[in-house]
């Protein structure tokens, strides 16, 4: 299957999503295979995710709390990796601060995001994070260990006892 995060881009061309809800779905989502949980969020507004959703969330993440691993995809970072003058992340900091807050609450595995037209991993607080917008738009940046098409594959081991210790995250450049 093909799952899909709403973005700035399909924002901007419609406010209110609902060409994107009538050809991809409802821009936020949640499903379980085997002893992981999925959940999609729409942030694509850059501010909040707003009082629906953030209940949606709060409450998924409390059903998910006995699941192994718990993945939350959003589109626009909580902070821009790139750190200092960039800005290509959540406009509110203290809004970000109080989703990483729920984020670490719900005991979140790992936080995927995009929006910054590159490659970067580490952690925001105690969550660990991947953004990945190397997938086809121009790149950020001239910093060869970040500014590359990319693409990603995540395995899971469950038969290593520790949640973080049991992925293994390989990422491929893609030679245009």
């Amino acid at each position: 299957p093909l799952l899909a995060a709403m973005g700035n881009h399909e924002r901007a061309a419609d406010p209110k999503g609902l060409l994107y809800q009538r050809l991809v779905g409802d821009p936020w989502y949640a499903f379980s295979v085997g002893e992981a949980v999925f959940l999609v969020l729409d942030n694509s507004n850059a501010h909040s995710l707003g009082r629906e959703q953030e209940r949606w969330l709060e409450e998924r993440l409390f059903e998910a709390r006995k699941a192994r691993f718990r993945f939350v995809f959003l589109h626009v970072p909580l902070e821009d990796p790139r750190g200092g003058r960039f800005k290509h992340a959540m406009s509110d900091p203290s809004y970000a601060r109080k989703l990483l807050e729920i984020f670490e609450r719900g005991n979140v595995t790992l936080l995927f995001a995009s929006h910054v037209h590159a490659y970067y991993a580490g952690r925001w607080g105690k969550i660990p994070f991947i953004v990945t917008g190397g997938g086809g738009a121009s790149l950020y940046g001239k910093d060869p260990a970040a500014s590359f098409y990319h693409y990603l594959r995540v395995d899971v081991d469950t038969t290593v006892p520790e949640p973080e210790k049991a992925l293994r995250i390989t990422v491929r450049p893609v030679h245009p």
